[in-house]
């Protein structure tokens, strides 16, 4: 399976944009404080009710300096995220917001709202403009060594491990019957070797193959869709099978060097990471020569 990934690299999905709406963080007290001309701040102060209410926010008429009943009201350090201030003339209008530093996104969250009320006096009071914060791409470099994303070797060092352990496993049973005497009571009963190994074998390749179809659902959440898409999960599946089917009988054969079911495990174990470990190096080693591969290497060719 390393050969089939050698090379190939699983970029992380993008981060989704966040829409800077205040109804993001619950119902909030909005303090205001609209003061000038009536003639033109009744417009202004419509919309933003519209705009507000809409979003189910509480606004709050502050008589006076906004600042000052934001430094006075305790309440405002958790339930205000921005407030606002308006004055306006004949000449100008001039706005003034507050927002809460708590917040990660109040002063571009202030901005769109600001934006919001004046769209809105200018082309009604069903105009809106949606702002959303979207994080710019990771930056994915050209050096193989040093790329954002997950590597097939990443993948392949992980599943080495995790496999190493499962197929391990496989031995406690059978040294476990050959110490306890259990098998050869079994033997002694009329039971076939041929039998008694067949059952334990198809046994151990039913567990196996639950693993499997465990480890493909892993795959599929993970997005490693290079080895789903296109049927390929099929292809997937066969490999993973007949590592198992390969590997199985193999260790069988290795647990009648053990007397004890705990240090066979530890022992197989440490074998099947180490060989698999070893191939990949190889392999490494190997692409390191320029104009070689494992074209030219096949006895050593890993399966894993």
């Amino acid at each position: 399976m390393y050969l089939l990934m050698r090379g190939i690299s699983f970029s992380k999905p993008r981060e989704p944009g966040r829409v800077m709406d205040l109804e993001q963080y619950g119902e909030t007290i909005v303090p205001f404080s609209i003061s000038g001309d009536p003639d033109l701040t009744k417009n202004l102060t419509k919309n933003l009710e519209i705009m507000l209410k809409a979003k189910k926010q509480e606004l709050h008429d502050v008589q006076g300096d906004v600042q000052g009943y934001l430094l006075r009201n305790k309440k405002c350090i958790y339930s205000c995220i921005i407030a606002l201030s308006l004055t306006v003339t004949r000449d100008k209008k001039e706005f003034t917001f507050w927002f809460n530093n708590e917040a990660y996104h109040s002063p571009s969250l202030s901005l769109s709202v600001l934006e919001n009320i004046i769209f809105m006096s200018l082309s009604g009071p069903d105009a809106t403009i949606t702002v959303s914060n979207t994080p710019q791409p990771q930056r994915v470099t050209e050096n193989k060594y040093n790329k954002q994303s997950t590597s097939a070797l990443q993948i392949v060092f992980n599943l080495l491990f995790g496999m190493s352990i499962f197929t391990s496993g496989f031995c406690l049973m059978t040294v476990t019957e050959r110490v306890s005497k259990a098998k050869h009571i079994q033997f002694v009963s009329g039971v076939y070797t041929f039998n008694f190994w067949l059952s334990a074998l198809l046994w151990d390749l039913i567990i196996h193959f639950v693993a499997c179809a465990l480890l493909l659902l892993v795959f599929l959440i993970t997005d490693v869709d290079i080895l789903l898409e296109q049927y390929h999960f099929l292809d997937t599946l066969l490999i993973l099978l007949l590592f198992g089917w390969s590997v199985i009988p193999f260790i069988y054969l290795l647990s009648y060097l053990y007397s004890s079911s705990t240090s066979a495990y530890i022992k197989i174990f440490v074998l099947n990471h180490c060989l698999g470990f070893m191939s990949i190096i190889l392999d490494a080693v190997v692409n390191i020569i320029p104009g070689k591969g494992f074209a030219n290497f096949l006895p050593f060719r890993s399966f894993l």
